[in-house]
This record gives structure tokens, sequence and C-alpha cells, in this order.
């Protein structure tokens, strides 16, 4: 179980949050997220503990007092942590990769001790002590600032540091044309071949640590399922497998288990658990109870 305290803070749209805990271990996995509610977030977090080691389906970073990281909260992730607390932020994803021209930030760090890094802290402490606000204005303004920070933040460390995950320019495009094509029966490396001008090898090589561009197509159209379903948990099952052009019933149930280690009705069953609705907060330590204990 969870041993320590939690506080939440809704300023309109945006949420913050202040953690004290004991050495605790959280998951957070396809089955959490699908009964969060904030699949569509960013956290933005400050530690202020020992240590962390943090694994981000794969990536492993480790986390010291005063560092500043951001999850995806609708990808999985999970974390063992010493004795500490936690400053947080919750920020519309989509604002925030507009803010970073499309870069994902899923298990992005900033070290403690930079000075973009303690300017973020600061921020992000400096908004727990606000006084909570309701109207749209005033929550666009603050949180609008926030990710204007952020952006700058980031783009200051990737000059700095050499930053090898910035994006190419290409790379971008080919993105944002499958994003906005998603949904086409003939999405595949021969239409982006005629509409990038590129060779198969150098496609290739843009997306090899994905595992290349047909389960970069993949996993887009598994997400844009799952997304679809917690929006609208009634969809039938039919009409995701047409819409998002996958060869049958059968071989979509297949993937989509394989991805979120779910079924899209196992996605319906637990949408039904919603801990966050129409920025609504309901039974938080339970929710919480969920994916911790205690080492």
């Amino acid at each position: 179980m969870l041993e320590g305290a939690f506080g939440l803070k809704i300023i309109g749209a945006m949420m913050s949050g202040y953690a004290r805990f004991k050495p605790q271990r959280f998951m957070r996995d396809w089955r959490i997220i699908s009964r969060s509610g904030l699949e569509d977030f960013y956290l933005l977090q400050m530690f202020a503990g020992a240590s962390a080691m943090i694994d981000f389906a794969g990536t492993r970073l480790s986390v010291s007092r005063g560092d500043v990281y951001l999850f995806d909260f609708g990808r999985v992730f999970s974390s063992n942590y010493s004795a500490g607390s936690t400053y947080s932020l919750l920020l519309q994803r989509d604002r925030v990769e507009k803010a970073m021209n499309g870069r994902k930030l899923h298990g992005t760090l900033l070290k403690a001790g930079l000075p973009q890094t303690q300017l973020l802290a600061d921020v992000i402490t400096g908004i727990a002590n606000l006084t909570p606000v309701t109207t749209d204005t005033n929550t666009l303004d603050v949180e609008e600032a926030v990710i204007s920070l952020l952006a700058l933040a980031l783009h200051y460390s990737a000059l700095k540091e050499d930053d090898p995950s910035l994006v190419p320019v290409l790379r971008m495009r080919v993105l944002d044309f499958i994003d906005k094509n998603l949904a086409e029966p003939c999405l595949d490396i021969q239409m982006l071949l005629s509409r990038f001008k590129v060779s198969r090898a150098h496609l290739y090589r843009m997306f090899e640590t994905e595992g290349g561009i047909m389960r970069v197509i993949r996993e887009k159209r598994l997400h844009a399922a799952y997304q679809q379903l917690l929006r609208n948990p009634a969809t039938p099952l039919p009409h995701l497998v047409e819409h998002w052009g996958f060869a049958g019933s059968d071989q979509f149930q297949r993937s989509f288990r394989h991805y979120f280690d779910m079924t899209p009705n196992e996605v319906r069953h637990e949408r039904t658990k919603l801990i966050v609705e129409d920025g609504r907060v309901r039974d938080i330590q339970s929710y919480l109870a969920g994916f911790t204990t205690v080492q």
C-alpha cells in the first residue's frame, strides 16, 4: 500500500500535485491508463528524494534529487523510488508537443544543477502554492507560460548537449503525414516513398530504432484504436478494424492484446472505473493503491 501523503490542486484544466512517500514501487500499465482519464496529459515532475530508477518500456533512467522529468500519461512506465517527495504538473499533451514541433517527450530527463532544470523546478513547486483558479482565461495563461518555459528549457538542453533524440525535419514531415493519413487503407511504404522521394533504405534508417516504418504505422493505428475505445467504449469492434486499416478482427485482436496486454473488451470494462472525468477527481486513494507497493 502507499505510505505517505498526497495533495492535488485543480487549476482549471491543469492539475498540480504533491506527494511524500516511503520507498515505493510504482507501476503504470495499460489497464491503469484505461481507467485514469489522464491519457491526454504529460506529467512534469520534480523529484525531491535520494534516488529512483524509472523504466520507460525498456529505457531506464536514473533519477536523483532535484531532477525534472516527463512522463506521457498515455504510455506505460514503472519505477522504484527511495523515500522522498515529488511536485508535479499535468499538462495537455497536444499543447506541449505543439510547442516542441511534435517531438515526443516520454522519458525526457533534465538533471539537477543545470540552470534550465532549476527554472522548471522553481515553476513546478511555485505553482503548488498558487491559489486554485477555475476560469479558462487564467488557466490558459498559467499553462501557456509553463509550456513555453518547458520548451525553452528542452531546446536549450538540446543545443548544449547535442541531444541525439532531436527529430530531423524530414522525419517530422513523415510522421505528420502518417498521422494525417492513418485511416487510409493505402498508407504503406510505397505511398511514403512516392510522397517523399526517398529510398527504401533511407526510410528504414530513419525509423530503425522503432523497428521500421511499418511497425511505426501499425503501432500508431493500435494507439488510435485504443484512444477511440477510451473516448467511446461502445465503438463496435468491426468499426475499429475497418476504420484503422486492419486485415480482420482476429488479426486486430491478436495485435491489440500483444501490444496492450488487454483485449478491447477489457479496455471497455476498465474505462468504467475512471478516476478523473470532466475535470473531477474521484477516489484517488483507491486509484493510487492499485499501482503502488511498499518496497
